[in-house]
Parts: structure tokens; C-alpha cells; sequence
């Protein structure tokens, strides 16, 4: 998340429960948020606030995310890799090495929502951004 990611977060949930937001609170929060996806984490922050009367800290939102990712890879099953692999002329040992790389790329896009399958065609859509929460 960016700095301005970070201060929009907690403007958000200082008008929830009037925690102080100053420099060194966004500098802080901006370390440890700096790897997270700021879609998903204020769609963490909206569910913990109306499922929680914890203080809000980065290890929700941190672990949010991942929860979110996960429940993604579950959903969308074997992310698989390209097939265009096996159309290039590339020793075998070199296609495994390609194979794994695209399996976790393609890994990745599912985790950010960037490669979605339909629930019931299961065809895939490459997205261009992370699909929005409604209400955002």
C-alpha cells in the first residue's frame, strides 16, 4: 500500500473509533502494510468492523488478506499453467523450469482477483484491476 493508501485506511477507521492518525501512526502502518493490496485490505477493514469489537491492528488486515487470497485459490482450484508452453521449441528440463514459473504467476493473479473463473462456465477472465467490493 502507498502512504496516501495507508492514510485513506485509517481516516476510515479514525471516524470509527477515534484512534489517532498522525505521522508516525501512517509511517508505522505503512511498514507493515507496504506488501498488502489496498482493495483487499479495506475490504478487511470494512468486515472487521462489522463483525469486530477488537482493536483494529495490521495483523487483521495482514491476515485478512491472506484469508482472502486463500478463499480465491480455493475457489478458482488448479490455477494450471499456459499452454502456449508446449508450442515452444525448449529442452524439457527448460519447460519445467517455465512451467513452474507460469504456475506461480498465474497463482499469483488469482490471489490479487486479477484472473477470475466464472462459477458456472469455469471459463477465465484476466482482469484488468481487482474487482471492487460494492459499496466502494
Amino acid at each position: 500500500m502507498t502512504r496516501d493508501e495507508v492514510i485513506e485506511l485509517l481516516s476510515f477507521a479514525q471516524a470509527i473509533d477515534r484512534r489517532n492518525v498522525g505521522d508516525a501512526e501512517t509511517a508505522a502502518w505503512s511498514v507493515m502494510l507496504a506488501d498488502t493490496d489496498a482493495t483487499d485490505a479495506a475490504t478487511v477493514v470494512r468486515k472487521h468492523f462489522q463483525t469486530s469489537t477488537e482493536w483494529l491492528m495490521p495483523v487483521h488486515i495482514v491476515q485478512g488478506v491472506r484469508d482472502l487470497e486463500r478463499a480465491r485459490l480455493d475457489a478458482f482450484g488448479d490455477v494450471g499453467f499456459d499452454p502456449a508452453l508446449f508450442t515452444m521449441d525448449v529442452p524439457a528440463d527448460e519447460l519445467v523450469a517455465l512451467e513452474i514459473k507460469s504456475r506461480n504467476e498465474r497463482a499469483e493473479l488469482v490471489k490479487r482477483g486479477l484472473l477470475v473463473k466464472h462459477p458456472s462456465t469455469r471459463l477465465e477472465t484476466r482482469l484488468d484491476g481487482p474487482m471492487k467490493a460494492v459499496g466502494r
